[in-house]
């Protein structure tokens, strides 16, 4: 029986396969995990507006942050979170009802409770016999025309002052207990201050 010869192989036929598989799998590797950070770089330069889920907060956003430099805040709130409440002259049953909210707001914090402080800021003309705020609250007896940069009319509303005394956000007289809780325990989970 006659012996067939054997077939010499090139060695550089077998490795082209292999070279080429290798590139697309490093082809591959570079799409994944590369293009959600192109997609990401992308959006925040060409729409930085643009929120996918919106926004998950409940009061309203105030933006840019407002500094507070009335040094009478400043050394009340000394490095807490503050639930600043501005009244209208007369204390009425909203500014009551506000009050009462977030007193109950306060005492849900549980062990968060030290780090926030409630304040209550009366105007200059508020009348003799207007009611006084609880006895947990710092009471600033301060100009009205401090605030006047976020009223549109004379109601009571509601500041949340980070630690560092930058008013973040603004709630109104309609603001729900659940809401803000949900958005100081927020603040107070991601906040490494106050």
């Amino acid at each position: 029986m006659p012996i067939e010869p054997t077939r010499q192989t090139d060695p550089r036929s077998s490795t082209a396969p292999r070279r080429r598989f290798g590139r697309g799998t490093l082809l591959g590797l570079f799409v994944i995990f590369f293009a959600p950070v192109m997609l990401a770089w992308s959006l925040n330069v060409w729409w930085p507006d643009w929120h996918p889920f919106g926004e998950t907060n409940h009061g309203e956003l105030i933006r840019p942050p407002w500094r507070v430099e009335d040094p009478a805040i400043g050394e009340a709130i000394a490095g807490s979170w503050a639930l600043l409440h501005i009244a209208d002259r007369q204390c009425s049953q909203d500014c009551m009802a506000m009050l009462d909210t977030t007193r109950r707001v306060h005492i849900s914090l549980g062990k968060d409770f030290d780090r926030v402080v409630r304040g209550y800021i009366r105007p200059h003309d508020a009348p003799e016999g207007a009611p006084t705020p609880h006895v947990d609250m710092i009471d600033l007896p301060l100009p009205f025309a401090w605030v006047e940069r976020f009223k549109e009319d004379r109601r009571p509303f509601l500041l949340i002052i980070d630690p560092q005394g930058y008013a973040v956000l603004r709630y109104g007289i309609d603001f729900s207990g659940k809401g803000l809780a949900s958005d100081i325990a927020r603040l107070l989970r991601i906040s490494k201050i106050g």
